[in-house]
């Protein structure tokens, strides 16, 4: 979501039993209930972290169909145009992305050995850093910011030949800098989904007398 716009860029499509990778961006206006095409990637991505800070849209690495990457871009709206970031140190796909309290980009986990991995993009200074490893390798999990705090959801490890999929949480602490599993877990473990924080208004308050309304 990005100035109250929905936006859906890359990833595959499936055509004559293969899956062609896609460049193209399309955004979505609630408010028409129209999909538009948005300047396309600089190139053909899937699996990439991405994420929407001050105005503008962050994709982190991806894979382009030979390796895993470690390209930065960035999209400005109002330009209708993309341009390029410092790469990550560490190419990688299955990663996903945070913003934290400190304003600071969080790209957390991937596939195969850098399940682990935790760098952090500094937005002014154009730079990256290396962060504490998460405690379990992670492709593909949840991520959000909650209560000053991130935590990511889920994932999967390929342990073998197989993918394990997690159901524990982990909770990061930016002062610290330390991740630790969290005492709850999802109902069920799974990868590959989409993660959101939610404000519940408190219910409304029923007059004696009167029967409870029905949410």
């Amino acid at each position: 979501m990005l100035n109250g716009r929905l936006y859906a860029a890359g990833g595959y499509e499936l055509e004559d039993s293969t899956f062609e990778l896609l460049s193209s961006v399309e955004a979505y206006d609630p408010e028409s209930d129209v999909w538009s095409e948005v300047a396309a990637l600089p190139r053909r991505l899937a699996s990439f972290a991405i994420v929407a800070c001050d105005g503008r849209l962050y994709v982190f690495g991806g894979e382009d169909g030979e390796e895993a990457c470690g390209s930065t871009f960035y999209y400005d709206p109002a330009a209708n145009a993309w341009d390029t970031l410092a790469d990550m140190p560490t190419g990688r796909a299955g990663c996903v992305a945070c913003v934290a309290p400190s304003g600071l980009i969080y790209v957390v986990g991937g596939n195969g050995e850098m399940g682990r991995c935790v760098e952090v993009y500094d937005r002014v200074a154009n730079q990256w850093q290396k962060k504490g490893d998460l405690v379990r390798p992670r492709s593909n999990p949840g991520c959000v910011c909650l209560d000053g705090r991130l935590y990511v959801l889920g994932g999967y490890a390929v342990v073998g030949e197989e993918e394990e999929q997690h159901d524990s949480i982990e909770v990061y602490d930016e002062d610290a800098d330390r991740w630790l599993l969290h005492e709850c877990q999802l109902p069920q473990a799974k990868s590959r989904f989409g993660c959101v924080v939610m404000k519940l208004r408190p219910p409304a308050k029923v007059p004696a007398g009167k029967d409870s309304p029905v949410e």
